[in-house]
């Protein structure tokens, strides 16, 4: 963060920055409109909004909160993966955002505990400018730790995942708990980061050793192309499971 807001050299101004970014994501929304669905793409759209705008302009100099509602865009890409694979928004999707959801607030809180001076230097509101002995940053990242716990034990209980993933899940969540259950400056070292981002891909990892079942209100629609992104939901199974996809969709 320290490296992210620092002056650089030759940095683009406004108008180059809002070209560029209007010519390289409309020609990802122009891909995904054309092969994957457009369910993904007004998502993706929504996504980049709510990050580039609503977060990054609006929300970080104006309220402590800006990270638990720019992390809604945060948590979209296993959603946004889930819907170009499948062609919905189903309830398997919304439990991989969820997780995503509550894996980044503990994460962002650690940042913004470490990197506190910078944030106050750059002018965010964050809750650790009004937490000089960092009590009510460690108890929010145990409350959200708490939260990760229970929805990360959802796709095992609603039989989207294998019981192997069920006991991974309920393994780490002590695990990252036990590295934030420490006193004031609790993020003054890196061990509760270093075990967060073990975490999140110890997850994913656990989920693709079995078959992820696709939990769809309506038959699955899609093309040869949304097949090709299953690989972004991170189980090599789920794609057995979308079997005639192609010629469903013909």
């Amino acid at each position: 963060m320290a490296i992210e807001i620092a002056p650089r050299p030759g940095r683009p101004g406004g108008v180059q920055t809002v070209v560029f970014a209007g010519l390289v994501g409309g020609f990802g929304l122009w891909l995904l409109v054309h092969y994957v669905n457009a369910l993904t793409m007004w998502l993706t759209l929504a996504t980049f909004v709510g990050y580039a705008i609503i977060y990054t302009v609006v929300l970080k100099p104006l309220t402590p909160q800006n990270i638990v509602i720019g992390g809604l865009s945060g948590a979209m890409p296993p959603l946004l993966g889930w819907t170009a694979a499948t062609g919905q928004a189903s309830l398997g999707g919304w439990i991989l955002f969820l997780i995503l959801w509550f894996w980044q607030m503990p994460h962002f809180l650690g940042i913004a505990w470490m990197y506190r001076d910078q944030y106050a230097l750059a002018g965010f509101k964050m809750i650790t400018l009004r937490d000089p002995e960092g009590w009510a940053t460690a108890w929010q990242s145990l409350i959200y730790s708490a939260g990760l716990l229970a929805v990360s034990l959802l796709p095992g209980l609603v039989g989207m995942a294998s019981p192997a993933y069920f006991l991974a899940a309920l393994l780490l969540g002590p695990w990252l708990a036990l590295a934030l259950l420490v006193q004031a400056g609790l993020f003054t070292d890196r061990s509760p980061l270093q075990r967060m981002a073990l975490q999140a891909p110890a997850l994913q990892a656990a989920l693709g050793q079995g078959p992820v079942a696709v939990i769809a209100p309506e038959p699955l629609s899609g093309d040869a192309h949304s097949q090709l992104i299953l690989v972004a939901l991170g189980s090599p199974q789920l794609g057995p499971r979308l079997d005639g996809l192609d010629q469903h969709a013909a």
